[in-house]
């Protein structure tokens, strides 16, 4: 399953962490990914449901991994629909300011906003 593959990258975890999460053996996840076995449908669903995507889109039935907005929390929706107000430009600029600061400490974030507001 090349689309569980390439999410577990994604999330940057090892096969070996990603099947202690769901109890399964290494050998048996590899073979899940590497399409020598298949899984139950139990186990796809719950794959599905950690990397909020659809089943279909794991097993390679759909081309894209669509964002389930009824995943996302309130804040989280709220910047959707504001996102959605801004022209193309203004996307790339508030993804620029997203890659500095997703990492940065929120204490640190809210103080430079205030900061700027004086």
């Amino acid at each position: 399953m090349e689309n569980l593959k390439k999410l577990r990258k994604e999330s940057k975890l090892t096969q070996l962490e990603f099947s202690k999460k769901f109890n399964l053996s290494l050998r048996g996840y590899q073979d899940i990914e590497n399409d020598i076995n298949q899984t139950s449908y139990e186990n796809l669903i719950k794959f599905a449901d950690f990397f909020n995507c659809s089943v279909d889109y794991l097993l390679g039935h759909q081309t894209q991994n669509v964002l389930y907005l009824d995943s996302l929390t309130d804040e989280q929706k709220d910047a959707v629909e504001l996102i959605k107000q801004l022209d193309d430009r203004q996307v790339l600029k508030v993804i620029g300011y997203i890659e500095r600061i997703k990492d940065t400490p929120f204490e640190e974030v809210v103080s430079k906003l205030l900061k700027k507001e004086e």
